[in-house]
C-alpha cells in the first residue's frame, strides 16, 4: 500500500531524497551515524540539485557506509572536496560510475567487490566517463587498489585525458570466471598529461607508489604472479615463485665394524 501510494510521486524521488536528509539534520544536535549499508541511487549522469546541494546529499548518503545497495554514481563533483566519507565502502550491489567529475582523486580505495545486480547501460560494473574540466584538470589516478571481484559487468573507461594507469591493470583478471561479459579489448588510454611508471617490481598498478600494485593471485599455467610488496599490495613477476626448500637427504646408513677375531692367548 505504502509503494501505491508514493507511485504518483517518482517523478519528485530526488527532491524528496534531499528534504529528507535536509530534516534529519536538523533533528537536534546529536547526529547518529549512518548505517554501515546504505542505499544507492540511479540517477545516471543527470544532476537533479545544484552543485552545492548534490554534494551534500552524496555525502549524507555515504557517510560510515561500508555497503552500497544499490548503484555508486559518483558524478559532477568539482572544487577542493572533502571526500573522504567515501573511503569506508568495500562492497557495491549494482555498478560504480565516476563521470563527469573534475577532482584529482575520489577515495574508494577499500572498494573490494562490485557484484553488478544492475549495469550502467545494461554492461558495465564500472564506468569511468568524463572526468575533466576544460582540459586543465580532472581526474588522475583510480586508487582502486582493493579491487579485486567484478562478479557480473564489463568495464567502461572513457574521455578522461587526465587519468594514468588505467592501461596498466588486467581487468580481466578482477573479472569472476562465470561473468556473462568479459572484459574485451582495451580502456582508452589518450591523455594530455605524462604519467609516471609503476613502483619497482610492478606490472600493473593503480598509482606511482608500492602499495598501489595490483593484488592479484597466481594459479597453475599463470606467468605471472603476486608476491607481497614491501608496503602492502602485491607486485608481479615473470615466473611463478620458486619451490620451497626440501629437507636434505641423510647419509645412507653405514654397515657395522667387524668384530676383531678372538685372541690366540684364550684357553
Amino acid at each position: 500500500m505504502v509503494a501505491l501510494a508514493l507511485t504518483p510521486w517518482a517523478g519528485a524521488a530526488p527532491f524528496l531524497l534531499l528534504l529528507l536528509l535536509l530534516l534529519h539534520g536538523a533533528l537536534g544536535q546529536t547526529q547518529l551515524p549512518a548505517p554501515q549499508v546504505c542505499p544507492g541511487t540511479d540517477m545516471k549522469l543527470k544532476l537533479a540539485f545544484s552543485l552545492e546541494n548534490h554534494y551534500y546529499t552524496l555525502r549524507k548518503l555515504y557517510e560510515n557506509c561500508r555497503e552500497v545497495q544499490g548503484n555508486l554514481e559518483i558524478t559532477h563533483l568539482k572544487g577542493n572536496l572533502d571526500l573522504s566519507f567515501l573511503q569506508n565502502i568495500q562492497e557495491v550491489q549494482g555498478y560504480v560510475l565516476l563521470a563527469h567529475n573534475e577532482v584529482d582523486y575520489i577515495p574508494l580505495e577499500n572498494l573490494r567487490i562490485i557484484r553488478g545486480s544492475q549495469l550502467y547501460e545494461g554492461r558495465y560494473a564500472l564506468a569511468v566517463i568524463s572526468n575533466l574540466h576544460s582540459g586543465t584538470t580532472g581526474l588522475r589516478e583510480l586508487r582502486l587498489r582493493s579491487l579485486t571481484e567484478i562478479l557480473t559487468g564489463s568495464i567502461l573507461i572513457r574521455n578522461n585525458p587526465w587519468l594514468c594507469y588505467q592501461e596498466t591493470i588486467q581487468w580481466d583478471d578482477i573479472q569472476d570466471a562465470n561473468n556473462k561479459f568479459p572484459f574485451q579489448g582495451t580502456v582508452d588510454s589518450n591523455r594530455t598529461v605524462k604519467c609516471g611508471n609503476c613502483s619497482r617490481g610492478c606490472e600493473s598498478c593503480w598509482s606511482s607508489g608500492p602499495e598501489y600494485c595490483q593484488t592479484r593471485e597466481w594459479s597453475p599455467g599463470v606467468s605471472i604472479y603476486a608476491s607481497p610488496c614491501p608496503l602492502g599490495g602485491t607486485y608481479m613477476a615473470s615466473n611463478p615463485p620458486p619451490p620451497p626448500p626440501t629437507s636434505p637427504t641423510p647419509p645412507p646408513p653405514t654397515s657395522p665394524l667387524p668384530l676383531p677375531p678372538p685372541s690366540p692367548y684364550l684357553p
